[in-house]
């Protein structure tokens, strides 16, 4: 069989020989016109609009970053860069120069953010770290984008948490979506823990608290019998309880007072002045804080969130709150953001909200100018599976033993560019 083969290999006719001689060189034209789509395709995406504002950074120029970060220029060098007024407040968005560190963007590695939290406090050069008066440790918080609000995905994962009965609480879970684009300018600094029973005290002279031995129902004061709670959160707190601290804080440490009263139908009503003084976080600035760089269902991961950990749920919690900053705190080293009591923040509760936002980048959003109840973040010691954008609302006047809050304390404005930037940097305290 292989003698035959031969013998017909050398019989081939003339014309099979002219035939190969041509299909030789037919990659000659197949080169010529792969070459041509190649051509195309860069002609196209040279003429293509520029993309839209993705919210997207190098994690390698974080580490880039962080080894140079003695070189970072001076803030008293900026050249003042555009900025652009919110609507309806007289929050400032800023357009950081070339020489600012990156945004904090998600996903980034727990010691990428630390890194980058470093680079702003140099870049500002104000402390990773403040300590205030009446002993409230404030932690820096970046300048970000992150998507805030819930996937599809997410939401289905934890639905069987909610009260399908309860028209308010499916109101309150459904308006986490859709998720939407957020980026947040301005640094803050956040309190590291929720303000405590002692702290709320030292401002406002009593303690409202349910976990304490001056409790107004018998079963808290029996369930920490014993127990010093000064360290616990205050609770019992309505939103309004809370932006008076603020104020009182802020009067107490001689800075601009942010809250400002006006009539609303028979209802006590504040609105932000943004001066400067003590405030709470609105909710972006919440759950960017948070989510510390993360894009899953909870701070640790899309699992729920190891009650030994960082949360008190499950078989730990033992009906009641905790002191706070026992558990593991985020990236930001901030703790019980997930479990321990809910936290009030600034914004007002539209269930509609996230879908008015849908489809652009929000910059430094500050809620609904519309809704009767402020929002709540963060969840409570009996909820097993309180994720980073689970939302609930409750009159402004409400009060309960779940309730409590933390606070926001802004950058000095000498600090930011184009504000007064030429000025000697103003003190913290």
């Amino acid at each position: 069989m292989q003698h035959d083969s031969k013998l017909g290999k050398k019989r081939m006719s003339k014309s099979d020989n002219q035939g190969r001689a041509k299909s030789d060189y037919s990659w000659i034209g197949n080169l010529v016109a792969t070459l041509g789509l190649i051509i195309g395709v860069f002609v196209i995406l040279a003429n293509r609009p520029p993309a839209k504002d993705k919210l997207i950074v190098e994690a390698e120029s974080i580490r880039h970053l962080a080894q140079s970060s003695s070189a970072v220029s001076s803030p008293s060098t900026f050249s003042p860069p555009s900025s652009r007024e919110v609507p309806g407040t007289k929050r400032v968005s800023i357009d950081w120069p070339s020489t600012a560190p990156p945004l904090m963007t998600a996903p980034m590695t727990a010691e990428e953010v630390q890194a980058l939290q470093q680079l702003w406090s140099d870049y500002l050069s104000i402390p990773l770290e403040y300590t205030n008066s009446v002993g409230i440790s404030m932690i820096l918080v970046p300048p970000g984008n992150f998507r805030m609000g819930g996937t599809d995905s997410q939401l289905r994962a934890g639905f069987g948490v909610v009260n399908q009965n309860d028209a308010h609480w499916m109101s309150c879970y459904k308006s986490a979506a859709p998720q939407h684009d957020v980026r947040l300018t301005l640094p803050y600094y956040l309190s590291r823990y929720e303000i405590t029973q002692q702290q709320y005290r030292t401002v406002m002279e009593q303690n409202p608290s349910w976990h304490a031995v001056t409790g107004k129902e018998a079963y808290y004061r029996d369930i920490v019998k014993g127990i010093d709670t000064a360290s616990y959160p205050v609770e019992g707190v309505s939103w309004l309880d809370c932006i008076d601290f603020c104020d009182r804080l802020s009067q107490l440490e001689k800075k601009p007072i942010h809250y400002r009263s006006q009539p609303a139908a028979n209802r006590p009503e504040f609105k932000a002045s943004f001066d400067g003084g003590y405030r709470l976080p609105s909710e972006a600035e919440w759950e960017m804080a948070y989510r510390a760089g993360t894009d899953t269902r909870f701070f640790t991961g899309d699992e729920q969130i190891a009650p030994a950990d960082a949360g008190w749920h499950g078989k730990i919690h033992g009906g009641r709150s905790h002191r706070v900053g026992e558990l593991s705190g985020n990236a930001l080293g901030l703790h019980d953001m997930g479990h321990n009591v809910w936290e009030w923040v600034d914004d007002r509760f539209d269930p509609e909200y996230y879908k008015t936002i849908f489809g652009q980048v929000t910059h430094d959003p500050s809620g609904s100018l519309t809704g009767n109840m402020r929002i709540v973040r963060g969840g409570m010691w009996p909820n097993a599976d309180t994720a980073a954008f689970d939302r609930y609302a409750y009159d402004n006047d409400y009060q309960c033993c779940y309730v409590g809050f933390r606070l926001v304390l802004p950058i000095p404005t000498e600090k930011l560019p184009g504000q007064n930037g030429d000025q000697a940097p103003a003190p913290l305290d």
